[in-house]
């Protein structure tokens, strides 16, 4: 991958522009429908990502792989009796379905939890940068939990002669999650080439900035 800053930020608006406005409710108030949805007041029935099922199976203690063994019949029953019993006001992280009016219940977060969008933070990389040129991002990964991306800084050097082997370039690692997976962080590399066969190595790590 070799992109830019601008256009990985392009990328991220268009994912962006399918997110609804968060919905504040009592955890009381959901429930779970026989396809598995869950009821929100005012929004309708909710597909939950494995990331959110991920989440309710913590809150009310069961496995992980708990939505996996449970006889589909049984979970709404189960669900919703532990939501009815829980006293919690939670902020739901929605979005709607690309083709499609349904929503996406994304996440379960506290009621004052604040997400930072991955194309703020790519903009923002961008102009502190912008005094370098246009530096490559060269890696991105992108979850319904997370994203990452790799900026490269400068060109890449060696000490001690020519060779591929050897040579060490300067990176920013981005990671950022609007779902309450991760904390913004901001990390400055060095990496290392360490083989002709592509393995690279960190020479050096300092995080710049953690929220």
């Amino acid at each position: 991958m070799n992109t830019s800053l601008l256009t990985l930020a392009s990328e991220f608006e268009q994912r962006e522009s399918l997110h609804l406005p968060d919905v504040v409710v009592p955890m009381n108030d959901l429930a779970m429908a026989h396809d598995g949805s869950v009821v929100v007041p005012g929004l309708g029935n909710a597909v939950m990502t494995k990331w959110a099922a991920t989440q309710i199976a913590h809150t009310f203690g069961y496995r992980e792989r708990w939505f996996d063994t449970v006889p589909t019949t049984e979970r709404p029953v189960e669900i919703t009796k532990r939501f009815r019993s829980s006293s919690k006001t939670v902020r739901l992280r929605v979005a709607r379905q690309a083709g499609s009016d349904r929503p996406v219940l994304r996440a379960f977060v506290s009621k004052s939890y604040s997400a930072v969008p991955d194309s703020v933070v790519c903009v923002a990389i961008q102009h502190a940068l912008s005094g370098l040129g246009d530096p490559p991002v060269v890696r991105a990964h992108i979850t319904d939990m997370s994203t990452t991306w790799v900026v490269k800084i400068g060109e890449p050097f060696k000490l001690g002669g020519p060779g591929n082997v050897g040579e060490v370039f300067g990176t920013l690692t981005i990671r950022n999650s609007d779902v309450g997976f991760a904390s913004l962080l901001v990390a400055a590399s060095l990496l290392r080439i360490a083989c002709l066969n592509g393995l690279i190595l960190p020479a050096a790590d300092s995080t710049l900035l953690s929220r």
